[in-house]
């Protein structure tokens, strides 16, 4: 499960960074900092 987690929340990052491209996208970017803390502490539970 925590593969899941990891490789989710990874794949969402991508996807808010790549909208970037549009303008619109930019306003999302908040979301990117509750998936960083999710992958850390997922990736601290695997190490």
């Amino acid at each position: 499960m925590n593969g899941i987690g990891i490789v989710g929340a990874s794949l969402a990052i991508i996807y808010l960074v790549a909208n970037d491209a549009t303008g619109i996208g930019i306003l999302d970017d908040v979301a990117i900092a509750p998936l960083t803390i999710i992958i850390w502490d997922t990736a601290t539970k695997v190490a």
